[in-house]
């Protein structure tokens, strides 16, 4: 593979080159923000997403806010996307209970996605709510009973239950 001969310093100069092309959009972005919004395709709400993501890069979280949740009204709500990235948003602003329930939702469209059972269930037993956690990495245990993941989360599940053996 050809990135394994690039060495560190080429790694790091190629990522601030990323970092200043995207500070630069951000910067246009903030002096001319326009949201023209086309309902009659999927564009329209992934372009916001797009713009919620570089507001979200910039800290700018009530901007980025504002976007995700614009994308999913373009699509009554069942826009998956959006719905990651606002469970994103909330997990840097710390808002758990909103981050919850964005996966919860992102769950209920598309529920055979492991990363989303398995950050739910993390989130759940962090939480408290042993059961739902239990429950939800024993449906991605289905899915994929190979996933180290999975099997981390059911044994923070046991062990906040007190379940030290199967833990």
């Amino acid at each position: 593979m050809a990135y394994k001969n690039i060495s560190n310093n080429d790694r790091e100069e190629g990522f601030r080159e990323a970092i200043d092309i995207l500070k630069t959009v951000l910067v246009e972005l903030k002096e001319k923000h326009t949201v023209k919004i086309n309902t009659t395709n999927t564009y329209g709400p992934r372009r916001l997403v797009g713009e919620g993501r570089a507001y979200q890069l910039n800290k700018d979280y009530q901007k980025a806010e504002e976007l995700y949740q614009l994308a999913l009204r373009m699509v009554d709500d069942k826009f998956i996307n959006a719905l990651i990235a606002l469970s994103e948003l909330y997990h840097e602003m710390d808002q758990k209970e909103k981050e919850i329930n964005s996966l919860e939702q992102a769950i209920k469209i598309n529920p055979h996605n492991i990363h989303r059972l398995t950050t739910a269930a993390g989130l759940y037993a962090a939480s408290g709510n042993e059961e739902r956690a239990q429950k939800l990495a024993e449906d991605a245990l289905k899915i994929d009973p190979e996933d180290a993941a999975i099997y981390y989360n059911i044994g923070v599940v046991y062990n906040q239950q007190g379940n030290k053996e199967d833990a």
